[in-house]
């Protein structure tokens, strides 16, 4: 299904999914030692953007008295 045709809260959750694998592959990356510094503050901005995500999703799920800033998802790798 294209992002396009999702509603809202549907398009966030497919956002947040796609950059968690791309992080998951950032992590493997970086373990087999082919990681640049290109790739190392990609990551990091990745890790920003699903900051901002998830906690976009707790606002359009949750109750609103519920929603409490949330930790890191995905920390970045040992440099």
């Amino acid at each position: 299904m294209a992002a396009a045709s999702l509603g809202y809260p549907q398009r966030v959750r497919h956002e947040l999914t796609e950059l968690i694998q791309k992080q998951i592959a950032s992590i493997e990356k970086e373990t087999y030692g082919g990681a640049t510094d290109k790739d190392r503050w990609e990551y990091e901005e990745r890790r920003k953007r699903i900051d901002d995500l998830h906690c976009e999703l707790q606002r359009l799920t949750l109750p609103h008295s519920a929603v409490e800033p949330s930790p890191t998802l995905l920390t970045p790798p040992e440099m």
